[in-house]
């Protein structure tokens, strides 16, 4: 399979600038008050409409949620297969070595009701005390959602529509106290650069292959 990084960078190109536009601005409010008044200001807004909401779009992010998209992209779209394995592949291992080795000790929100805070929990949610950075939820459905976003050269409004749905399930872990802001502005990124990664990845193995293909032609061609 032959991936060519300028046919399907600028169909990413426009939701990355939104993505990351939004995100600069989630950043700002960040860099005015504390990480734990940031989450506290967010966990105060809620009811049971939310709830219920939050706790099942949040399993879009999943890590199941790529098996799904496997027979998908197989039954439909066999070409991207490769890229859709690749970026699996490339999110899962940079996101275990940032949860599991480098912030291995990262602890969650809960942590927060041991400084005498209280939060709002949501009931049937089991909420995790550690290797809170980062969101691995939000990893998996910004890597899922900009893999869809290369099969489309338009259709603006299923690209929107998967971006809210993205920035929604990141949200959730938030909402859910599974997560600090960080901890998902940083999944975000991290998704989205593990797309750009996966394509760049498999476009040289493409020229790799095309320059092997290319030297045995020519030494067939002349007897060797």
């Amino acid at each position: 399979m032959i991936i060519k990084p300028k046919k399907l960078y600028p169909r990413i190109y426009t939701p990355s600038l939104i993505t990351i536009f939004l995100i600069l601005i989630s950043l700002t409010y960040r860099l005015l008050i504390t990480e734990n008044q940031c989450f506290l200001f967010i966990n105060q807004f809620h009811n049971t409409i939310a709830d219920y909401f939050f706790s099942i779009i949040t399993n879009l992010g999943d890590g199941l949620i790529w098996l799904p998209l496997l027979i998908f992209i197989y039954q439909f779209r066999k070409k991207r297969l490769v890229l859709v394995v690749t970026n699996f592949l490339v999110s899962t291992i940079i996101t275990l070595f940032l949860k599991r080795i480098l912030f291995w000790d990262e602890l969650r929100p809960i942590s927060l009701m041991e400084k005498g805070f209280h939060l709002h929990l949501v009931e049937g949610i089991r909420v995790h005390s550690n290797n809170s950075f980062p969101s691995g939820h939000t990893v998996t459905v910004f890597a899922i959602v900009f893999t869809l976003l290369t099969l489309y050269k338009k259709k603006l409004w299923l690209k929107y529509l998967l971006i809210i749905t993205a920035i929604m399930v990141g949200f959730s872990r938030i909402y859910l106290s599974q997560h600090f802001p960080i901890d998902v502005i940083s999944g975000a990124l991290i998704g989205i650069f593990s797309t750009y990664l996966s394509i760049f990845i498999l476009s040289k193995i493409s020229k790799v292959k095309n320059s092997v293909t290319d030297d045995d032609e020519h030494f067939e061609t002349i007897g060797i």
